[in-house]
């Protein structure tokens, strides 16, 4: 029976570790084991190995190594008892005389698979305990604030000044929450008269001025792509009201509030002080565009001789408001139009088709010069590539960097954006949004009006990042 005594030896360590476990997970306390008396020489055998520190099953990929505490349990088997060494110190029985022992393949698979069961029972339990607990703290303690995160990326709003709009629709509308309203601003002196149009507005000097409009002037027809003729209303703060001109094409309110420029149906360009004194009028003229100094404007001029409304040519021209003299800045029978001083003074954006017939971006300098062409170069025909111009609304940012505009093509309604550099050349050309009559709202952010079925809705946009 010799031969079976290593079956037996192997039979005692699974005992042993079925005794570390019951020990373990029961809270029983071992109990010491006498050594056997020994009985003539012992035959050398080797000495039971200390069970390997035991390992937790793989952790969730959500739970944090060091938030899982290491169970006490793992101490005990990985440190053994005083009664488990003295066990494994004593002396081994020979085994021819040692009782033979036959061993049961059955009951030593029972055995190792009540051990293994009872070890997968533990570590389970502990896992889901520590799970339960310890990562669900960390996640309230990590969890992010709905509140900080907004204040960190804060939602676009408009100010509490927001921009107002007259539609074509008839009535004066102002964002509020986020949402269009319809404003109602009646004329003191006109009972009953509403407002239904804004040219321009303007807040300087401590004052907030408003060119509005009441009604238009149905006595005049435009021409196809030409804007209706309206009467002009200068509104502000302090309650004051005063009729400008009873048909009048484009309005505005100088930079610093002090002075109105206006074009009229019969294409006068006429410049005055806010309380109604003249300073220069210029005939054949359209569009203007203040000098952010509030001294000069640049507007469209239709070359002597040729047809005024609807014009056959347009020149660039400026007016000098301080000597009541203008110059001619560029030459030729071209549609130079839609002019606008950039933010710093020294040069003047605007529309021609003056290289190939296509429509495209030019710039001149203040003073006058060559025009050189920044879209659409070297392009002559529809293509993907173009870059489209203005439809009505043009505005840049305080900085000019950027340069916004409004784009219509049929259904298409659209806000695009120029991005220049210092020296006035054209870094990028993107569309920015969807909507028309495009309003800064703050230094980054600009709304415009989308339509939306039967209704129009404001789109509140951010620049992007340089």
């Amino acid at each position: 029976m010799a031969q079976l005594s290593g079956s037996a030896d192997w039979q005692t360590q699974i005992g042993d570790l079925l005794i570390a476990y019951r020990d373990l997970f029961l809270g029983l306390t071992p109990q010491p084991v006498a050594p056997a008396e020994p009985q003539g020489e012992a035959t050398p055998v080797e000495s039971v190995q200390k069970p390997e520190e035991a390992t937790s099953a793989p952790l969730p990929s959500w739970i944090p190594p060091e938030d899982v505490a290491a169970p006490k349990a793992v101490e005990n088997i990985s440190t053994p008892s005083k009664a488990k060494q003295e066990r494994k110190s004593a002396p081994v029985v020979a085994a021819s005389q040692a009782p033979a022992v036959e061993a049961s393949p059955r009951s030593t698979r029972r055995y190792a698979l009540a051990a293994l069961l009872i070890c997968l029972v533990g570590i389970t339990a502990a896992v889901f305990y520590f799970a339960s607990i310890k990562p669900s703290a960390k996640r309230e303690a990590s969890a992010p604030n709905p509140e900080t995160v907004a204040e960190a990326q804060p939602k676009p709003q408009p100010k509490k000044q927001a921009p107002l709009y007259g539609l074509d629709d008839g009535a004066l509308h102002v964002i509020e929450g986020g949402e269009l309203k319809e404003e109602n601003i009646v004329l003191k002196t006109v009972p009953g008269e509403r407002i239904r149009y804004v040219f321009d507005s303007n807040r300087a000097s401590g004052s907030t001025r408003l060119l509005v409009s009441s009604r238009t002037d149905d006595s005049f027809r435009p021409a196809v792509g030409f804007p209706k003729a309206r009467n002009l209303w200068l509104l502000d703060n302090q309650g004051n009201e005063r009729q400008v001109h009873p048909s009048v094409f484009r309005a505005r309110i100088s930079p610093d509030g002090k002075r109105i420029v206006y074009t009229t149906s019969d294409c006068l360009l006429i410049a005055e002080t806010i309380e109604g004194e003249p300073l220069a009028t210029v005939t054949g003229a359209h569009e203007p565009f203040w000098r952010n100094d509030s001294k000069s404007i640049v507007f469209e001029r239709v070359p002597e001789g040729m047809g005024i409304y609807p014009p056959e040519a347009l020149q660039l021209a400026r007016l000098d408001c301080e000597a009541n003299t203008f110059e001619v800045l560029t030459y030729g029978r071209y549609d130079d139009e839609m002019p606008s001083y950039h933010p710093s003074g020294e040069w003047i954006l605007f529309v021609s088709g003056r290289a190939t017939g296509l429509p495209s971006f030019w710039k001149v300098p203040a003073g006058g010069g060559e025009p050189v062409q920044l879209t659409n170069v070297r392009l002559n025909e529809l293509s993907d590539q173009i870059v489209p111009v203005p439809h009505d609304k043009m505005l840049w940012s305080p900085d000019g960097r950027w340069f916004l505009y409004d784009v219509k093509f049929g259904s298409i309604e659209q806000t695009w954006g120029i991005e220049f550099n210092d020296v006035g050349e054209v870094v990028r050309v993107l569309k920015l949004s969807d909507g028309l009559h495009p309003q800064w709202v703050d230094k980054q952010t600009f709304v415009s009006l989308k339509s939306a079925g039967q209704s129009v809705e404001p789109v509140l946009e951010r620049l992007p990042e340089s």
